[in-house]
C-alpha cells in the first residue's frame, strides 16, 4: 500500500538509559527512538549510558498535509506542477526536544530544493532567517508544545515530463542542529533520526532540469559487485542477526563505510586526506533507489548531480562510491546518506526512504 492517504508520521522519542543506544523502531507510521538522555556524567564519549532501565519521554513530533488535501474518502489530492511553484500545505507539531525539527524534500528520489512559505502565521515559531530562500533542508524551531504551526513547502521540481505520476517524499530530521562537540560527546546517539511519507506529484509541463550545485563537491562512482560472505557476515554484525542470501533477497539492507572502515559515531579527517565513503544497498531485485550523501545537510555534488541512482539485482550490491576532500569540510561537519525508492510501490513488499546514522567528520 502506497502512502496516498492521509499521512501523519509521528515520532515519539524517548530517552532509555540501557546499554543499547541509537536504535529505532518503525510500525507504519509511528517511530520510537531511543534518543540521547542526561549529562555528560551519565553518557559516555561513545554516546552510551548505564545499562540500568530507566524510560522517560523526551517529546513527540507528528507532522502530515493539511485537510484540503484530503479527499471526502480519504485519500491524498496529488499535487499538481503547471509550470508554476508547486505549493504544498503542511503542519508539524511537537513538544520537549522533538521542537528542532527539519525536512529534506524529494521528487523521484531526487533531493529537492524548496522554501518555507507561511500563510497563516498562526503559532510562535522562532525566527527563521532562510525561510524565503531556497536550500535541501530548512530547520524549524518551533516555541509551544503541542501547537500545530502550518506552513507550506514550495518548489519547482528538479525533475519529471509532461504526463509524469511521480512521488514527492518528505522527511523530517529530528534535531538537525546538533552536532556531538567531541569533548562531551562523540555520537549522534539517537538525534538525526529520520522519518519519511510519500505523496502523489502530477507533472503537467516538463520541469526546468538545470545542472545541480553544491558547497560540497566530490567524486561519485555507482557500480555492481557480486555478494560476498564478507558482506552477509558484516550485515549480520551490524544487525546482531545472521543475514544469508535467502534472507537477503526478501528484503532491503544497507551498509555504509569509511576509508573501509564501519563507524557509527566519528572519523577523523586531515586536510590533506581525500575520505572514501562506500554506501552498498542490497536486497529484492528490482527496486530502483536514488541515493544523496549529505554534509551539514547539503547535497554533495558530483558532475553536475546531487542524487544517484541504481537498480537492486539478484546476486548483486549496488555500491555508491563517494571520494570527498578533508580541506573542504569545517571542523566538524555532519554526514549522512538517503536512499530514496523511486518504484516502491511495484513491490509486494512496502519500502520507505532511509536513512544513515549520522558520523561526524572531525579534523
Amino acid at each position: 500500500m502506497r502512502k496516498h492517504y492521509l499521512m501523519i508520521a509521528t515520532v515519539m522519542i524517548m530517552c532509555m538509559i540501557t546499554g543499547l543506544l541509537g536504535c529505532a523502531e518503525l510500525t507504519d507510521n509511528l517511530q520510537t527512538v531511543m534518543a540521547p538522555g542526561g549529562n555528560s556524567e551519565e553518557a559516555g564519549l561513545d554516546g552510551s549510558l548505564p545499562a540500568e532501565e530507566k524510560t522517560s519521554v523526551m517529546g513527540q513530533l507528528e507532522h502530515g498535509p493539511m485537510a484540503e488535501n484530503i479527499d471526502a474518502n480519504g485519500f491524498f489530492t496529488p499535487l499538481v506542477y503547471d509550470g508554476n511553484e508547486v505549493d504544498f500545505d503542511y503542519y508539524v507539531k511537537a513538544s520537549g526536544d522533538a521542537k528542532n525539527v527539519g525536512f529534506l524534500l524529494f521528487v523521484d528520489g531526487i533531493a529537492q530544493p524548496y522554501q518555507i512559505y507561511d500563510p497563516v502565521g498562526d503559532i510562535e515559531v522562532e525566527d527563521n532567517e532562510t525561510a524565503g530562500t531556497s536550500q535541501y533542508l530548512h530547520t524549524l524551531q518551533l516555541v509551544k508544545d503541542d501547537e500545530p504551526y502550518r506552513f507550506s513547502f514550495r518548489f519547482e521540481p528538479v525533475t519529471g515530463r509532461q504526463g509524469d505520476s511521480l512521488e514527492l517524499t518528505v522527511m523530517s530530521i529530528y534535531y538537525p542542529d546538533f552536532i556531538p562537540d567531541m569533548v562531551e560527546r562523540i555520537s549522534y546517539g539517537g538525534y538525526h533520526q529520520g522519518l519519511s511519507s510519500s505523496f502523489p506529484l502530477f507533472m503537467s509541463k516538463d520541469a526546468v532540469v538545470n545542472e545541480r550545485s553544491s558547497p560540497y563537491r566530490g567524486t561519485v562512482t555507482v557500480s555492481q559487485e557480486a555478494v560476498t560472505d564478507e558482506f552477509l557476515v558484516a550485515l549480520g554484525d551490524a544487525s546482531m542477526r545472521e543475514i544469508t542470501a535467502d534472507s537477503l533477497a526478501m528484503g532491503i539492507y544497507d551498509h555504509m563505510s569509511y576509508n573501509d572502515q564501519v563507524i557509527y559515531d566519528s572519523f577523523p579527517v586531515a586536510d590533506g586526506q581525500e575520505v572514501r565513503i562506500n554506501y552498498k544497498i542490497s536486497g529484492l531485485p528490482g527496486i530502483e533507489y536514488a541515493i544523496t550523501f549529505y554534509v551539514d545537510h547539503h547535497p554533495v555534488a558530483s558532475a553536475g548531480a546531487v542524487s544517484f541512482a541504481g537498480t537492486t539485482e539478484a546476486g548483486q550490491v549496488l555500491s555508491i562510491d563517494l571520494m570527498l576532500e578533508g580541506a573542504k569540510l569545517g571542523e566538524r561537519s555532519t554526514f549522512y546518506a538517503v536512499a530514496v525508492p523511486r518504484n516502491g510501490d511495484e513491490a509486494d513488499i512496502f519500502f520507505d526512504a532511509r536513512k544513515t546514522s549520522s558520523v561526524v567528520l572531525y579534523k
